[in-house]
């Protein structure tokens, strides 16, 4: 006997009836996208980064759960402040773990016309992320190592994975702008910078690199955890300066 087929409507009521588990929500940051943006940081990811300044977000247990409405309603209030540029950011954790969930609330915002920015590692990506995908304004995705024997090593996804999503993105013609954690001593050297940059296919909007730091490291003490980065030094602003220079004149000349 042939199975019957749900109606989509039926699927998309179901769909609002999963709740969306958050570690936390930030009210008009300014670091997470472009303009002032309301981000709602995803309790659960995949990924095992050694230098993660959120382990407390990286268990799937815990968190606080919420309706897509409920978040739709936060989101909502602060609408005057956004302008053109602002929103709302999905951040992590890892958001497309939750993509099923996400998808009724990043509906709502775009029949409101509000930016979507998802902030992602591209460690998930299933036929939900790409619904999401669809509904998404912006993409900061994380290109964390060199190779997919560092991406293994350093955080414990194969980099095959992220360059598929990233793949996925451009299908989709989603702005992409490529974020770079550049830890001293693992992944900092100019070349080493230089060759992840031409590794990236061409209609990436931009590369930032970002310095490694040490405001997460408390945490890991507070959760009986030993500090995978102890003993490693943040990143001068010189160098991160410098490392970015050689990307924009990758950017300027080969992308």
């Amino acid at each position: 006997m042939s199975e019957k087929k749900i109606p989509d409507n039926k699927k998309r009521a179901a769909a609002r009836n999963i709740p969306i588990k958050l570690h936390s929500i930030e009210s008009l940051a300014a670091l997470d996208g472009e303009g002032l943006r309301t981000v709602l940081f995803m309790q659960g990811c995949p990924a095992r980064c050694f230098y993660c300044h959120n382990p407390d977000a990286v268990p799937r247990t815990g968190g606080k759960e919420y309706s897509p409405e409920e978040l739709f309603a936060k989101i909502l209030r602060f609408r005057p402040y956004y302008g053109d540029d602002g929103g709302a950011t999905f951040s992590g954790g890892e958001p497309c773990l939750q993509a099923k969930a996400l998808l009724p609330l990043a509906r709502m915002l775009k029949n409101e016309h509000i930016n979507i920015t998802l902030d992602t590692a591209g460690a998930v990506l299933s036929d939900d992320v790409r619904a999401l995908l669809k509904c998404t304004d912006a993409v900061l995705l994380d290109i964390k190592m060199p190779s997919d024997a560092l991406y293994r090593e350093k955080t414990g996804i194969p980099q095959k994975r992220v360059y598929d999503f990233l793949d996925a993105c451009l299908s989709l013609g989603v702005k992409v702008t490529g974020r770079y954690v550049a830890v001293p001593g693992v992944n900092d050297g100019e070349d080493t910078v230089a060759d992840v940059v031409r590794s990236l296919p061409k209609g990436i909007a931009a590369f930032e690199v970002l310095g490694f730091h040490k405001m997460g490291e408390y945490k890991y003490g507070k959760m009986g955890m030993p500090c995978p980065t102890e003993g490693i030094p943040a990143m001068s602003v010189e160098r991160v300066e410098r490392l970015q220079k050689v990307v924009d004149e990758i950017m300027l000349t080969e992308k």
